[in-house]
């Protein structure tokens, strides 16, 4: 499958540093507002994405020695 020219654009703006996004984004898109806003849309989502995934996920409420009894028991 080939990909998309959004596609395309946006595996490539993805592999360059944050701060040269814009440049690139400008130069690619100038003649696209749209597809623009969509690949700002993409790249600000994923990054956004890795930063709560960096995150260490929250202890359950539930200890290990909490006996669960079902309702009709």
């Amino acid at each position: 499958m080939n990909p998309t020219r959004e596609e395309a654009l946006f595996a490539l703006a993805f592999e360059k540093p944050a701060a040269d996004r814009h440049a690139f984004l400008d130069r690619e898109c100038a003649s696209d507002p749209a597809l623009r806003q969509r690949l700002e849309a993409l790249l600000t989502a994923h990054d956004a994405e890795d930063s709560l995934l960096a995150e260490p996920p929250r202890s359950s409420s539930i200890s290990r020695t909490t006996r669960l009894t079902p309702a009709w028991a």
